[in-house]
C-alpha cells in the first residue's frame, strides 16, 4: 500500500511582510520630512524640477501681493532685516521663494532684490511638476 503525503498548500507570508516593513522603515527614515506653511499659492509649473535637501528660510507671494517670511507675514520694505535676522539665527544662507503664479514679475523682481540685499545669494524658486 502506498502512503499519501500531506501537502500543506499554504503560502508563508512572514518573510514577505518582514521585507515590506524594513522597506517602509527604510523609506521613512532616510526620506527629509519638508515642513511648508499653510500658505495656500498656486505654484507655477515646470517640467525640470531639482529636488533640495538644504534646509531653507521661505518667502511666501500670495496672489493678493502679501509677503510672509516662513509664516509670518511682513512687509515688503522690511523684508531684507527678516532675512539678515533669520540667517544670524539659524544659519541658513538659502531662501525658496514660493509665488502664485498670478504674482506679478515686478513684486517677484522686487522680492528678489530685497533678499540679495540681505547678504542671500542662493534663491531658488520654488515650482510644481506638470
Amino acid at each position: 500500500m502506498r502512503r499519501r503525503k500531506n501537502h500543506s498548500n499554504y503560502l508563508n507570508l512572514t518573510p514577505l511582510i518582514d521585507v515590506v516593513f524594513l522597506l517602509l522603515l527604510f523609506f521613512m527614515l532616510s526620506s527629509q520630512l519638508v515642513e511648508e506653511p499653510a500658505l495656500r499659492v498656486r505654484l507655477p509649473e515646470t517640467t525640470v524640477t531639482e529636488a533640495g535637501r538644504v534646509q531653507a528660510l521661505t518667502v511666501t507671494i500670495t496672489s493678493e501681493g502679501k509677503v510672509f517670511l516662513g509664516a509670518r507675514e511682513t512687509v515688503l520694505k522690511d523684508l531684507a532685516n527678516a532675512i539678515r535676522q533669520a540667517v544670524e539665527t539659524t544659519g541658513d544662507a538659502v531662501v525658496r521663494i514660493r509665488a502664485d503664479r498670478d504674482v506679478s514679475v515686478q513684486l517677484l523682481v522686487s522680492v528678489v532684490e530685497q533678499i540679495k540685499t540681505a547678504g542671500v545669494r542662493n534663491i531658488s524658486i520654488v515650482t510644481r511638476r506638470k
